[in-house]
């Protein structure tokens, strides 16, 4: 083979490389289960008739509502032993008989801040972008 030929066939095969590691996602996985992507979602608190907070929150995949809340609200996100007991300087009690309900896309969450995971199709809760993250402080008997 001429230097032609060999030059021509090393620059193919290194373009087929760099075109299967782009469509594999670098070997990471698949299903949306990559470490490291930026999500974007949607997160109101209200109190009653007050809305506290609303505004689109960036996390990062694989880390958890509660890690996505305290970046986004420092210490107006108050969490204790897995409950979150104060937002935006509001919190739940029992003497007014009142706690922070957990709603994802309009649904009563089946879980807590610390069980749901930032686009992950492994968890049993997720969080996937363009998600709806309702905080509303209620009232219990």
């Amino acid at each position: 083979m001429n230097k032609r030929t060999i030059r021509t066939a090393a620059l193919a095969l290194a373009l087929l490389m760099a075109l299967s590691l782009a469509f594999s996602g670098c070997g990471r996985g698949s299903g949306g289960n990559e470490i490291g992507k930026e999500i974007y979602f949607t997160l109101t608190i209200t109190d009653g008739d007050t809305l506290l907070f609303d505004e689109v929150i960036h996390a990062m995949q694989g880390k958890t509502l509660a890690d996505a809340m305290q970046s986004a609200l420092g210490d107006d996100f108050v969490i204790q032993d897995g409950f979150v007991t104060e937002l935006c300087g509001v919190a739940g009690s029992a003497e007014d008989k009142t706690y922070w309900a957990l709603y994802v896309n309009e649904e009563y969450a089946q879980a807590g801040v610390m069980d749901y995971i930032m686009l992950d199709s492994r968890a049993k809760y997720q969080i996937v972008p363009d998600d709806k993250v309702d905080f509303i402080l209620e009232s219990y008997e």
